[in-house]
């Protein structure tokens, strides 16, 4: 039982780290979209923007690469029980 709790907790942090990664993404789309309106393009603001948005996608990245070496881990757990 104890195992099954495990897995489900650890099932439970992939999602919550993918999700993440989704919102982060979509906050980086945002900013693309909505940057060239606010700031017209090569303004300060726009470059700043712009860095803003890559940001967040490394740090999606990052989220998505913890999801997948905790689902790496999850698989051997399972396989392992």
């Amino acid at each position: 039982m104890v195992e099954v709790d495990e897995h489900r907790e650890l099932a439970r942090q992939i999602a919550v780290l993918r999700r993440e990664a989704d919102e982060m993404e979509a906050v980086a789309a945002e900013i693309y979209a909505t940057a060239p309106r606010l700031y017209g393009g090569g303004s300060f603001e726009m470059v700043a923007a712009v860095d803003e948005a890559d940001g967040y996608r490394r740090e999606a990245a990052q989220w998505r690469a913890q999801a997948a070496q905790a689902e790496k881990h999850l698989i051997e757990m399972r396989e392992g029980a």
